[in-house]
């Protein structure tokens, strides 16, 4: 028997991207690095935006390279975390200004309207293996004012891929 002294306390989803925005200010501050953190909320996600003089030395692996020292620091940020009450949600980490990001983010949306076009057209269910978590966002959001399409990331991990599938 357990009483309401052994649960984990929850937190809302404000509150646990503040706590991930600030852990990973902090973290920078440490590291003396002059970056800012600012924090947003999309569907299953959290996203950590960083800018400030020192956001051109975070660039060799946040994003399309996937670096040691950014997937560490994803991982820290989400031990970090305290329990939400609406459930587990990933972390993503990305720099302002991020040229080549911009660049992905383009090329996605044509991946999106491609496949969405043949999901749509063919009337079946696709799986997209292999894609990062910025990817798989983007074409989420992509995807998202089509009446006719739904999509859904499924799996953990590296097994994560991204479902389009007609409504």
């Amino acid at each position: 028997m357990t009483n309401q002294e052994d649960k984990p306390a929850t937190v809302s989803p404000e509150q646990q991207l503040e706590v991930g925005r600030t852990f990973l200010q902090g973290v920078y501050e440490r590291m003396g690095l002059n970056v800012t953190v600012s924090a947003t909320r999309e569907p299953n996600q959290m996203v950590y935006l960083m800018d400030g003089q020192d956001r051109e030395k975070l660039r060799g692996g946040i994003g399309l390279t996937g670096g040691g020292l950014p997937r560490a620091l994803r991982t820290l940020v989400s031990m970090a975390l305290p329990r939400c009450e609406e459930g587990r949600s990933s972390v993503a980490l990305e720099i302002e200004g991020d040229e080549v990001r911009g660049e992905r983010d383009a090329k996605m949306e044509e991946v999106a309207s491609f496949l969405g076009g043949r999901v749509s057209e063919l009337g079946v269910s696709v799986l997209v293996l292999g894609m990062n978590s910025a990817d798989r966002r983007n074409i989420h959001r992509c995807l998202a004012d089509r009446d006719d399409l739904e999509t859904e990331s499924q799996g953990f991990g590296a097994f994560r891929r991204l479902k389009i599938q007609a409504k």
